[in-house]
């Protein structure tokens, strides 16, 4: 694989999350429906209003709730005790009156349960042959229409914007596809029970821009090199333009604390395009309060990410969590005492994270499930380490190449295995020496400063209480 460096800033054309914006409606735009009045919710802090959630899903996913529209949650206490999750498979607004004004408490019990989730069709499935813990695992393609790319050119390359395929009648402008092939390379054995080949979980989410005949033309280059067996591009059917703002949401859930597995979920995308979560503050969280999985373009700016209680291993305390996403951006966020934060979970490609602040947490991390290309910028986390191929080496292992720590405040900055490489740290601010284990690391103008340094010239923009601000995805 070419893993070659140009010295280049980043740019909304290989970075396109820099350019998001939040497609929040202005007030009158579309139809608003009043959550108490259409859907009996009390919003006194005591009645169940569970039942007013069922009834919003069911309305939503008939459509006698249109496409788009906004749901108000007026100021009050929403209370939702129970297990039961509220899904949603097509795009509306959630909005409240403010963080503190439209509070939803959460009251659950089971482990790995989830109150909101939103769901596309046809998402990406984790596909790949290595040992993991002990568990050998096959390709599980996912259940949707695909055309195998031709490969008489050559396989699919970093920097192609278009492949040559076997049904392009399938494809048309517009269309949401994901790109993957079979895992390739040498085999990296961390111990007896846990091995991965070099290149592996590759995929990456784009937008047809054109049909020329066999060729389909993407939006954005390709991130990786696809020179794996059976390269295959999927249509799939994403959640557009769902979004969440102006509330909070209070964590009184009573679950176990095994440190075994992932326990609960306050929301969940899983398959989402476009959409956003837009000045949300997570209390008092049981695990992980967002998780965005098998998404695209996604905002979440100007949120708060207030404690997580099970930081354990397996799945806990993440303050917030991408997993299987491409282009995301995480912007003006606070993430305070978690397991992990700014964390990208399994196969996360092209991802912004940008003037946030951490607090009380270990380390922001690209967890070591190959990980390819994301950007961390300008994010103020001076009392925690910044790393590349994190997860340790029991279950977990190394990230794909083009990760990058640029002008950012840590007290570490690491790059933590042999089998990470081609990754970039840029103009940062750190207390401690640096860790560099991996390969092929490009490294320039980093800043060694003594600890409880004042002078952060980013510090101001950084969270969801910034006094300045500059890039920033809000409506204008």
């Amino acid at each position: 694989m070419q893993t070659s460096f140009v010295r280049q800033e980043p740019t909304p054309e290989w970075f396109p999350a820099l350019a998001l914006t939040i497609a929040s409606p202005p007030r009158g735009s579309v139809p608003e429906v009043d959550f108490k009045a259409e859907f009996g919710a009390a919003g006194d802090g005591a009645t169940d209003d569970a039942p007013a959630f069922a009834r919003l899903s069911e309305a939503v996913n008939t459509g006698k709730v249109a496409p788009g529209s906004v749901i108000f949650l007026p100021q009050g206490g929403y209370r939702v005790p129970g297990n039961t999750t509220v899904s949603v498979r097509r795009p509306v607004v959630l909005r409240g009156a403010g963080p503190g004004q439209t509070v939803l408490r959460l009251e659950y019990t089971q482990q790995r349960s989830t109150f909101l989730r939103v769901q596309g069709d046809g998402v990406y499935q984790a596909h790949s042959t290595s040992l993991y813990d002990g568990r050998q695992e096959a390709n599980r393609y996912p259940n949707g229409p695909f055309a195998a790319v031709e490969i008489g050119q050559g396989s699919p390359k970093r920097g192609d914007v278009a492949v040559t395929v076997d049904r392009p009648e399938l494809f048309k402008a517009g269309d949401n596809v994901y790109l993957l092939c079979d895992d390739y390379g040498d085999e990296t054995t961390y111990t007896a029970k846990n091995k991965r080949f070099r290149h592996y979980l590759l995929k990456q989410y784009l937008a047809v821009t054109r049909v020329d005949g066999n060729s389909v033309a993407f939006d954005t280059p390709l991130r990786h090199d696809f020179a794996g067996a059976a390269p295959r591009l999927y249509r799939w059917q994403p959640v557009p333009r769902f979004g969440i703002e102006h509330l909070s949401i209070e964590d009184r859930s009573t679950i176990a604390d095994t440190e075994a597995s992932n326990t609960f979920k306050a929301i969940s995308f899983d398959g989402v395009v476009d959409g956003w979560v837009w000045d949300v503050h997570f209390l008092d969280n049981t695990s992980i309060p967002l998780s965005v999985g098998k998404s695209r373009r996604v905002v979440v700016s100007e949120c708060v990410f207030d404690r997580a209680r099970h930081v354990g291993g397996g799945g806990n305390g993440y303050l917030p969590e991408l997993y299987y996403s491409d282009d995301c951006l995480v912007e003006y966020s606070t993430s305070v005492q978690g397991r992990h934060a700014l964390i990208t979970n399994w196969s996360c490609w092209g991802n912004v994270f940008r003037f946030n602040r951490v607090s009380g947490t270990p380390n922001t991390e690209t967890h070591g499930e190959y990980n390819v290309e994301n950007l961390y910028l300008r994010n103020d986390a001076r009392g925690s380490r910044m790393e590349v191929g994190g997860g340790g080496t029991t279950v977990h292992a190394h990230d794909g190449p083009f990760n990058e720590l640029r002008e950012n405040y840590a007290r570490a900055i690491r790059i933590l295995k042999p089998a990470d490489r081609a990754n970039r740290l840029i103009g940062n601010w750190h207390v401690d020496a640096p860790t560099l284990n991996g390969a092929e690391t490009f490294q320039e103008n980093n800043q060694r400063v003594p600890a409880a340094w004042p002078d952060y010239p980013y510090a101001a923009y950084c969270g969801h209480d910034h006094t300045q601000t500059a890039e920033t995805a809000r409506p204008v």
